[in-house]
């Protein structure tokens, strides 16, 4: 699961570890921090280690140490984009923490097209004092931020932001859109000026600026590209039992959560031919309205 979290624009140790500990059931295996008084920015990371466990503990650095990377979440396909980097950057890890934030020191914005995965970022550009906020194409991964003046704070979790003040006036607004839709469409929350960065966008923050682009829309459908192609029909069968097995990939025991839906029994038959025993979980309620 995982939790990140971080002040851009000051710098505030005791205020990361209050963020950290208020979340820290998302991340119970490291917490860890990364302060700089010369760029004026704190950022933190509650880990829940998954894929390479002794040595993928962030916040992490690029290879040059130009960018500073915290990350909450899984790129399926770092493996093919690690094979793609490792001729012209030295990997010290195995974790797909590391293949993000040099991807981003490689390609720049343009590195969250090539991922297969979701994810939640910020990165921090040291060289142009820039942060960058991401979120995966569907919004999977959660994670919400605040500006004040030349300040800006995110969280995975809204409480996250609470630590710093909690006075922030309840949207009646945004709330009739939750009973519209049954959840806040990004980039609304139920609080005033507390914000959801949107599925599929990124955010920079410089110069006490706001700047938001879409990198993927759903309505435009698939974006294809050097590690994305477009396959036929034919070739549906053989992807997706690639992709069960890159998402099988964890230093812990595989599980699957399973719904009375096709779906989810479909991923089942291909697991058991990759892992032949697995354990399934299946979760009811008993209040009518779920």
């Amino acid at each position: 699961m995982c939790a990140i979290f971080g002040l851009i624009g000051r710098t505030d140790l005791q205020l990361l570890k209050k963020m950290s500990k208020c979340q820290f059931y998302r991340g119970p295996d490291n917490q860890s921090f990364f302060i700089s008084k010369k760029n004026n920015i704190s950022l933190g990371m509650n880990r829940l280690a998954v894929i390479d466990k002794k040595n993928g503990n962030q916040p992490m650095f690029s290879h040059d140490k130009r960018h500073l990377l915290v990350f909450n979440g899984a790129i399926y396909n770092f493996l093919e984009i690690r094979k793609y980097l490792e001729k012209k950057i030295h990997f010290k890890t195995n974790s797909d923490t590391e293949v993000l934030v040099n991807s981003f020191n490689f390609w720049g914005k343009k590195c969250f097209n090539y991922f297969d995965g979701m994810w939640a970022s910020a990165i921090y550009d040291f060289k142009t004092r820039t942060t960058y906020l991401s979120r995966d194409y569907m919004g999977q991964k959660p994670l919400f931020y605040n500006q004040k003046s030349s300040n800006l704070i995110f969280s995975s979790q809204i409480n996250g932001i609470f630590q710093e003040k909690n006075n922030f006036q309840f949207s009646i607004k945004n709330t009739k859109e939750y009973f519209r839709f049954n959840h806040y469409p990004a980039p609304l929350t139920g609080y005033e000026k507390i914000f959801q960065v949107c599925p599929g966008e990124t955010i920079e923050f410089k110069n006490s600026k706001i700047f938001k682009k879409k990198y993927w829309d759903f309505v435009k459908g698939g974006d294809y590209n050097i590690l994305f192609k477009k396959n036929n029909d034919e070739e549906i069968n053989k992807s997706f039992s690639k992709i069960i097995k890159k998402f099988s990939i964890a230093d812990e025991n595989v599980g699957l959560c399973l719904s009375p839906g096709i779906d989810s029994q479909l991923i089942k038959v291909y697991l058991e031919k990759l892992l032949k025993k697995i354990r399934s979980f299946t979760v009811g309620f008993e209040d009518q309205t779920y």
